[in-house]
């Protein structure tokens, strides 16, 4: 699951009843719905019926997941659905569904239609204008739900000229934010409370389980997770999961902390980014800051490589379709790319694999197969950048057509590396 942009403007819709693109014209795209409810198994169904019925879905099952994602993505969020009971559907009190509810409506302006799904009609309780805010009943054919949401949409690109604000609005780089594991035994409010100090609102999340259940949907954060105030276990399986809930051009960032420099190695073993024994809240925030500034020149860094990986793409497409000599953009766009810092040693084999072959045909013209091949490393690198694809079986089909792709010390540099890797991962 794609973890930048919720929406793909681009995307096709086959949801019928008018074209619900981007502002209302133009390409369409699979509306995006939001469906939270505590159970399992109701949620599985419910988002495979949207699914069936060409919607892209966000399936949560925890109160605290859905008021992450929510907050973060709710200008390109179609609609919301919303479990009543969304905490406990056997206890009668629990208005968590609905809480949520009026809370994001008030919140928001132009806030996307939200839905109360439930099995329990409990709207008595509740001072809500049931036209703003439909309920469906559970006993009913989620067809109803379906059509309810659909009309909800089409209702509102009605009443907004630009038919609702989407991911196109949305600037590419928002500052990451800072969230927090804020469970029994930690020192969030206390951080929290040092970092509003220097104009930061931090974010905080009270269970690991809702973390890593809402890190996919999320932006490329710091991740702040604290070994007090979960298990040595959990915390460790926090990480992991975080890390790999994000793809190689938005990178999560986690931050260990803990009292004492005990759990450094398992910190280290679960990949976790930096670890640090805690000091006093002041000062622990400003390391933080530090550390943010340094991981958002990152992601600067690895967002302008995705771009220069795509335009490598459409330089090379250029030269297939129209049959044009020489490779002066693409060569450009190479050297541009291997001048950077922070390139992975996948990157670093197949750009200098493009760039001696590119060289090597000069203002000449290229033959179909280098340039398909050519093709295929460009297309590995704006992928993932060459993190799990397989290089090596890529250099060798393309030296095997052109000895020029590739210098052999480069070549054997990288295989010795990888193979040293994968012998160290072996061994522990």
């Amino acid at each position: 699951m794609s973890t930048q942009h919720l929406i793909d403007p681009s995307q096709e819709t086959e949801f019928d009843g008018g074209d619900l693109g981007p502002h209302g014209g133009g390409h369409s795209r699979k509306p995006q719905v939001l469906i939270a409810d505590n159970s399992g198994g109701a949620l599985r169904t419910t988002q495979e019926f949207f699914e069936d019925e060409g919607v892209n879905t966000i399936a949560l099952q925890s109160l605290e997941a859905a008021k992450l994602v929510i907050f973060f993505n709710i200008r390109v969020l179609d609609a919301i659905v919303l479990d009543g009971r969304l905490t406990d559907d056997e206890e009668p009190r629990d208005r968590s569904g609905y809480d949520l509810a009026l809370e994001t409506f008030n919140q928001y302006e132009d806030c996307p239609p939200i839905i109360i799904y439930s099995r329990y009609d409990d709207r008595p309780r509740f001072d809500i204008d049931w036209d703003v805010i439909p309920f469906v009943s559970k006993d009913q054919s989620r067809k109803v739900l379906v059509n309810t949401v659909r009309e909800r949409i089409k209702r509102r690109q009605l009443d907004s000229q630009s038919g609702g604000p989407r991911s196109a609005d949305i600037p590419a780089h928002l500052s990451p934010p800072y969230i927090i594991l804020d469970a029994p035994g930690g020192d969030a409010y206390r951080l929290a409370a040092a970092l509003k100090r220097y104009d930061i609102q931090a974010h905080t999340c009270p269970s690991v389980s809702a973390l890593a259940e809402a890190a996919p949907y999320l932006p490329p954060a710091m991740y702040i997770i604290d070994f007090g105030a979960c298990e040595r276990e959990e915390g460790m399986k926090a990480i992991r999961s975080l890390k790999e809930s994000r793809d190689s051009f938005l990178p999560a960032y986690v931050v260990a902390l803990a009292d004492d420099d005990e759990f450094g190695y398992d910190a280290a073993q679960s990949g976790a980014d930096f670890f640090k024994v805690k000091e006093s809240a002041e000062t622990d925030a400003l390391e933080l800051i530090l550390r943010m500034s340094q991981h958002a020149a990152q992601l600067l860094q690895t967002r302008l490589v995705e771009i220069r990986y795509k335009q490598l793409i459409r330089h090379l497409r250029q030269i297939r379709e129209s049959g044009a000599h020489g490779m002066a953009a693409p060569i450009k766009t190479v050297e541009l790319t291997l001048d950077g810092p922070l390139l992975l040693p996948e990157e670093q084999l197949v750009l200098t694999a493009l760039y001696t072959q590119m060289l090597s045909i000069g203002e000449g013209e290229a033959d179909a197969g280098t340039i398909e091949l050519c093709l295929e490393g460009a297309e590995m690198l704006a992928n993932d950048r060459g993190q799990r694809s397989d290089v090596h079986e890529w250099v060798e089909r393309a030296t095997q057509h052109s000895p020029n792709f590739t210098l052999a010390w480069f070549k054997e540099e990288f295989l010795e590396e990888r193979y040293e890797d994968d012998g160290e991962e072996g061994d522990n």
